[in-house]
């Protein structure tokens, strides 16, 4: 670092303020008689659709779900069978039985599909997985 130029910087003092700006600050000026009923009115305001918000998150949160009929299931569900989407060959190892194993990573998808009865809506879900699958090797 430059040791004289942080000579200079650790030998500066703070300044005195101004007379009329040390009373400002010690003596904010008062709000505008006019003004104040605008501010208390504006903080009403906010405080009422604040509550409200909140009365409305609340209330929508217990609310009842009405089926269509008695009978009919509130959602229907349809999975596909897993399916493989790639298959690498990582390496090949040998066991303590001098057996060879070839290793495979693969990867595959699992879809489902949501289907709601109440509402037009459609949810559709894919899980994707990973995995190293050890494959004996034998030879002819």
């Amino acid at each position: 670092m430059n040791d004289e130029f942080e000579h200079k910087l650790s030998s500066l003092k703070p300044g005195t303020l101004p007379p009329d700006f040390a009373a400002l600050l010690e003596h904010p000026p008062a709000l505008p008689p006019s003004r104040r009923p605008r501010v208390i009115v504006w903080l009403s305001l906010a405080t009422a659709a604040a509550a409200a918000c909140i009365m409305l998150l609340l209330s929508s949160g217990h609310s009842p779900v009405t089926s269509v009929t008695a009978t009919a299931p509130r959602f229907a569900g349809e999975s596909a069978a897993p399916r493989v989407t790639t298959v690498r060959p990582v390496s090949v190892i040998t066991d303590a039985a001098q057996r060879h194993w070839k290793l495979l990573e693969v990867d595959w998808v699992e879809e489902d599909t949501i289907v709601f009865a109440s509402q037009p809506v459609t949810v559709h879900l894919q899980d994707r997985h990973r995995a190293i699958v050890p494959v004996p090797v034998y030879y002819d």
